[in-house]
């Protein structure tokens, strides 16, 4: 019944859905929201926030109280996100943000794989990639799916999807795209099947999560 708004100040906006009205303001003392997604069991909002001096955080708020209960460190990263998900037992935290490194075979700052859980105070980075846009979890929790859209100015690049276990946080399976082509990535109900849009021919593409082999639709 409540939507969340990111206002570009540090004050998120709740909206009552029942009548599209504000409910509610949300202060985040003086830390700046991008991001939103609420855990799937409803009690806490995560938000990616930045500050004046442009250090990035994680903030968690109740969603009984409104009130901010905690926030998570982002070691090595630099305040540009891109994408937050949730394990669906609310336990495992997942966010891609650049890092302060800068790949030198495309001039463009690395991407960072970090994750924490819902207590944490310091969030982990597990994993690199070079432009890593989108993340997926499976509806049982195992598989975290990133998308990385690889060297965009490069016309012979490719991108990949690769499939991390969220129990190790490493890499178990993947498969190769064309560069820049995926995007809104998700799964079906028994995660069999990856669909998203193919951005590059104006299509919908779907992958199967085993081989990798993908149809266009």
């Amino acid at each position: 019944t409540k939507l969340y708004v990111a206002t570009g100040s540090d004050q998120l906006t709740v909206i009552d859905t029942a009548t599209n009205t504000v409910s509610a303001h949300i202060n985040l003392a003086g830390r700046y929201a991008s991001l939103l997604e609420v855990s799937p069991d409803g009690k806490t909002l995560y938000a990616a926030t930045t500050n004046q001096y442009f250090q990035p955080t994680v903030t968690k708020i109740s969603t009984a109280t409104g009130k901010v209960i905690g926030t998570v460190a982002l070691p090595g990263a630099i305040d540009y996100f891109y994408d937050l998900a949730i394990t669906p037992d609310s336990k495992k935290i997942y966010l891609i943000a650049d890092l302060e490194s800068v790949n030198p075979d495309t001039g463009y700052n690395l991407s960072g794989l970090y994750t924490f859980t819902s207590t944490a105070k310091t969030a982990t980075q597990f994993g690199t990639g070079v432009f890593d846009v989108e993340l997926a979890i499976s509806p049982d929790g195992s598989r975290l799916y990133v998308n990385d859209i690889g060297n965009v100015d490069d016309p012979d690049a490719v991108g990949t999807v690769s499939v991390y276990s969220t129990i190790t946080n490493t890499v178990v399976n993947g498969f190769v795209t064309p560069a820049g082509m995926l995007g809104g990535m998700t799964l079906s109900g028994d995660g069999s099947v990856l669909v998203a849009a193919d951005t590059f021919n104006s299509a919908v593409v779907s992958f199967d999560t085993i081989t990798g082999s993908y149809t266009q639709l």
